[in-house]
């Protein structure tokens, strides 16, 4: 009577465990007081929608099975136990089964549990999260884009622009464009009637920056070929009268972006440059004209600001001549 006494009793402690292992579970795995476990929609992958959240699903799945199938093979024991009195090695099998399965519910529950005290995240994988790269450029102020390699061309011309102002205002001159760049400012665009209004141009944006980098790396490369014919007179047969520029410092920029141009002059786009020559040899201001065709640009030609509208393009520099002496305010214009 005794003997079946506790053995009713040692089966009612293992029901009572096995109820609060349960809720022990469910306070782990779930924050409600119902246990709801979310698995992988294998038929639906759609339901699915991205790795973590599958990984995530497979996760307590397993661990909810696991748990299952530890809960089953204590019960299994705990029978095998009570069924077998006296039967030292069938209870101690079952004491194993019960041990082991105990065992395999606090190693899992356990390192989840850690996981979570330690950072909620360890247990809740997200997808990985490209870092949004700033570019260096604003739109309208700040750092000009590829800094460096403009910084680098415009240290190379500046000392061809003079120190002037500009018509319309401070900084607006070839001069002032090109020490912005340097500083790593964006330089004053201005525009059509801006000599009447000085003060008014504005930072120049990344579209007009852009262009700027291709203008000046193109008329870096005008520039050395200008160089190499003055110290190669002999062998520069292709622009012959170039030897006659005592420097090649004479050919002079005197507006890039800032400047009162025509109201849709590409100098406002950063696709266009004005240039004078020291002297008044209009073979050498021809010549000058083909060196900057024959590297890169789009169009050249000497300008005459007197002349009537439409007729102030020359394709001979010698139009811009009055009896051998430079006309007022005539220059060469470049476009890229």
């Amino acid at each position: 009577m005794i003997l079946g006494f506790k053995k009713f009793f040692l089966f009612l402690l293992l029901i009572v465990s096995l109820f609060n292992l349960l809720f022990w579970v469910d306070d782990v795995l779930g924050e409600n007081s119902t246990f709801t476990l979310s698995y992988p929609d294998f038929a639906n992958p759609k339901e699915t929608k991205s790795p973590a959240e599958f990984l995530n699903k497979f996760y307590l799945y397993a661990l909810g099975i696991s748990s299952a199938l530890a809960i089953m093979m204590i019960v299994y024991g705990g029978v095998k136990y009570a069924v077998n009195p006296g039967n030292t090695a069938n209870q101690s099998e079952a004491r194993d089964i019960i041990k082991n399965a105990v065992f395999g519910i606090v190693l899992l529950a356990g390192a989840y549990l850690i996981l979570k005290t330690i950072n909620p995240s360890l247990v809740n994988l997200g997808n990985p999260q490209l870092k949004k790269i700033e570019s260096e450029a604003s739109s309208s102020t700040g750092d000009i884009l590829n800094k460096k390699f403009i910084q680098f061309l415009a240290s190379q011309l500046i000392g061809f622009a003079p120190q002037t102002d500009g018509e319309c205002g401070l900084g607006t001159g070839a001069r002032g464009v090109l020490q912005d760049i340097i500083d790593g400012k964006n330089p004053k665009v201005c525009f059509n009637g801006c000599k009447r209004q000085t003060g008014q141009c504005s930072p120049a944006d990344s579209s007009v920056i852009s262009n700027l980098e291709n203008t000046l790396q193109k008329l870096l490369k005008a520039y050395d070929v200008i160089g190499w014919c003055k110290d190669n007179p002999t062998l520069c047969t292709n622009y012959i009268y170039l030897r006659d520029i005592s420097s090649e410092r004479s050919v002079q920029i005197t507006s890039i972006t800032g400047g009162d141009h025509s109201p849709n002059s590409l100098h406002y786009a950063g696709r266009a440059v004005d240039l004078i020559i020291s002297g008044e040899n209009y073979h050498v201001w021809n010549n000058v004209v083909r060196v900057f065709r024959d590297n890169g640009a789009t169009r050249v030609f000497c300008e005459d600001p007197s002349a009537p509208a439409g007729q102030k393009q020359k394709s001979n520099c010698e139009d811009i001549f009055v009896n051998g002496r430079l006309k007022p305010g005539g220059h060469i214009h470049v476009e890229y």
